[in-house]
């Protein structure tokens, strides 16, 4: 199979989460209520709004994620969907507070701790994304692993994630969010420090390890910014509410992966040019290297330089003059 039926996995997880939330989940008694109410007086949708959020989300993206291959705003087709994506917020956000039933409830940024939850889901999705990316990625260009090794490199990770996630719930309604999310973002700042002493001599641990110090801080970071987030919100918000935490960490991973590319696409760039000066073929150290370095099977396909000394017609290579 290809590794694009990967996907798939999360059709048997999605049904399974909706069986088991159909069973053991209980909906507040606001929701219920709103519910009937809604459906007494018939469902609306904002059509317009939902094609505005989606105009400046999907041109956004398109952004985003072609704007290092495109030169960004030096080609005509990247300054033209950020133009579209601009132009779609401007007019999307007056369009939603305007509205009796929008699509999106814009007034919810007003509260404090939902606002500031947001910022720092997108600075979580920055350094997830950023790093999921960037690690695989090191691991396969720069030191010639094999896609199976470098995901299994990620493993640890993972395995860290499932191990501390129970921890973090459970000293969520223990501890305040605050402390824990402080905790969290120090973890983040060693594991970010590590990452950056990695070269091309780190071992298979080195890159395993580097990521389990991260995933053990995301945790303690996500469930509680998600329990801050909720802070003074009513019951029949909180749908709104998590679809807005969802917006803000892709927003996040993103921005994280764009930053990322461009950013290393820009210090290549850099430090090629540094290599090319020396790369004269006038400098005697340059052809020295380069003739030492070749192997002898591909030497024969250089030109050949003629001894003429003594009426010798030897290659130079091969003469004793």
């Amino acid at each position: 199979m290809s590794w694009h039926r990967v996907f798939l996995i999360d059709v048997p997880i999605g049904f399974l989460s909706l069986f088991l939330v159909a069973i053991f989940v209980n909906e507040p008694a606001a929701l219920e209520k709103q519910r009937k109410a809604l459906l007494k007086k018939g469902l609306s949708i904002d059509i317009v709004g939902f094609a505005f959020v989606a105009l400046f989300l999907g041109c956004l993206e398109v952004t985003l994620d072609r704007g290092q291959r495109g030169d960004w705003f030096s080609r005509p087709m990247i300054t033209g969907f950020a133009l579209a994506s601009a132009l779609a917020l401007i007019v999307f956000v007056p369009w939603e507070l305007s509205r009796s039933d929008p699509v999106i409830h814009i007034k919810l940024y007003g509260q404090r701790n939902f606002l500031i939850a947001n910022i720092f889901m997108v600075i979580m999705g920055v350094i997830i994304f950023g790093t999921t990316q960037f690690i695989p990625q090191l691991l396969q260009e720069v030191l010639g692993y094999t896609a199976t090794n470098a995901g299994l490199a990620l493993t640890m990770g993972g395995l860290a994630t499932l191990l501390v996630m129970p921890v973090a719930g459970f000293l969520t309604g223990k501890v305040d969010p605050r402390y824990l999310i402080g905790c969290a973002l120090a973890v983040q700042a060693i594991a970010l420090w590590n990452m950056s002493t990695l070269d091309t001599q780190m071992s298979f641990s080195n890159a395993a390890v580097a990521r389990m110090i991260q995933s053990v801080g995301l945790p303690f970071l996500f469930v509680s910014i998600i329990s801050a987030a909720y802070v003074g919100l009513r019951p029949e918000r909180n749908n709104q509410a998590s679809a807005l935490m969802n917006v803000s960490r892709n927003l996040g991973g993103t921005f994280g992966i764009s930053f990322v590319q461009t950013f290393l696409a820009r210090r290549s760039q850099a430090h090629q040019a540094q290599y090319v000066e020396a790369l004269n073929p006038l400098n005697p150290n340059y052809a020295s290297g380069l003739q030492q370095r070749m192997r002898p099977s591909a030497r024969r396909w250089l030109p050949k330089r003629i001894c003429r000394a003594g009426g010798c017609n030897s290659a130079m290579r091969r003469c004793k003059h």
